[in-house]
């Protein structure tokens, strides 16, 4: 069962293209005798709450309050497993609180920023992944009701050109599903890295998947499987910031997410899109996230009552 929770229904406000996800989502638990139900009110949820084996919530980080309500009172028992569950709804939507609590897992985060520390500052606000960000000479500048932390220097040379890099892991259950890399030009001055940033270079993309995702998918794979431990199973991206020298990765952001559709479309420009990172966006990336979401379930020995 997927039960939608935000005002913009079943899609959130990016989380979820319907028309694409779900029918092929749909097929690949059919082909296990498993049907799918989408529960847009309350009231449909707790109606189909007692036969469901699973429940996968669909939510916004910026309506958390609204999503934990939406839990106990749709859902007091049925479900074997929650995907997305939204009490840490209220966790993921401010980023600090979001920072403790990996950094309580012992996962690799951006250091905050020491109000008495020397260095560049990373300023974004506590909330909402789409808030305009800010970089500042030192702690001191920063204003201290955002989230601050140390600057991370992820330039990537190729060509003789330098690009901001973030790497996106998609992750089902507890399952590295993906992995993108999303570039933006140094020139521009903006360490702020989003998928429409990304240069439509086949070359550099090819460049950046083969060093910043396959050469790093182990460390990568250790990431998404403690991210699932602090946060429970759930169709989650999680933002990495990669040092240029050391290779290091800093988590920097968590949300949830199904699929990064502005990322396909933005690539799909490209006359061909690199063969490296098809398998990572294309068309058939729901069948294979359906496959990893039920190696999850058989993983957790849950027995579906269907």
């Amino acid at each position: 069962m997927v039960i939608a929770d935000t005002p913009a229904g079943l899609p959130g406000y990016g989380k979820l293209e319907p028309s694409f996800f779900l029918p092929l989502f749909s097929e690949a638990l059919l082909r296990q005798q498993l049907g799918l139900r989408v529960a847009l009110t309350s009231k449909q949820a707790s109606a189909w709450a007692p036969k469901a084996a699973a429940a996968i919530f669909v939510f916004n980080e910026e309506y958390a309050n609204r999503s934990a309500k939406f839990l106990p009172t749709s859902i007091t028992s049925g479900p074997q497993h929650i995907f997305n569950n939204p009490q840490f709804a209220q966790i993921i939507a401010d980023k600090e609180k979001t920072h403790r609590h990996l950094a309580s897992f012992n996962i690799s985060t951006t250091k905050l920023a020491n109000a008495d520390g020397k260095g560049q500052v990373f300023s974004n606000a506590r909330a909402n992944s789409r808030a305009e960000t800010h970089l500042y000479d030192s702690a001191q500048t920063a204003p201290a009701e955002r989230f601050n932390t140390e600057y991370v220097d992820t330039t990537f040379q190729h060509n003789d050109k330098s690009y901001y890099t973030m790497v996106r892991l998609m992750v089902v259950g507890d399952e590295l599903s993906a992995g993108l890399c999303f570039a933006r030009d140094a020139s521009e001055q903006n360490p702020s890295v989003h998928a429409l940033d990304t240069p439509l270079d086949p070359t550099l993309l090819q460049a950046l998947h083969r060093e910043l995702v396959d050469g790093l998918w182990a460390e990568h794979q250790r990431l998404a499987k403690r991210v699932s431990e602090a946060l429970g199973f759930g169709f989650w991206h999680i933002d990495v910031l990669i040092e240029k020298d050391t290779l290091a990765c800093y988590v920097c952001e968590v949300g949830m997410k199904f699929h990064n559709m502005s990322y396909f479309a933005h690539l799909n420009q490209l006359e061909e899109i690199p063969r490296e990172i098809r398998p990572h966006i294309d068309r058939d990336y729901p069948r294979r996230s359906a496959e990893a979401f039920l190696r999850c379930i058989a993983n957790q020995q849950l027995s579906f009552d269907t």
